[in-house]
């Protein structure tokens, strides 16, 4: 499994996300893979993490990933 969290801006703190994503692995019995992120607006398609993220899937390192949006959902 890999987790992705992203924020918009400086003032919001993917450290909020991160302990609420790998509890979710730890409970569903996952292993995490590897944890991306990136601090950058949504409708930025180039951002780092999610392009590793993506080449990562794409050469089927995990088989799963997670990430929570704004509101923690």
């Amino acid at each position: 499994m890999a987790i992705y969290v992203r924020v918009s801006t400086r003032k919001q703190d993917e450290t909020n996300q991160l302990p609420r994503l790998r509890e979710i692995a730890k409970n569903r019995g996952f292993e995490v893979f590897n944890e991306y992120s990136d601090e950058a607006s949504a409708k930025d398609a180039n951002r780092p993490g999610w392009k590793e993220l993506m080449e990562d899937a794409s050469n089927h390192k995990f088989v799963r990933f997670s990430s929570l949006n704004s509101t923690g959902l």
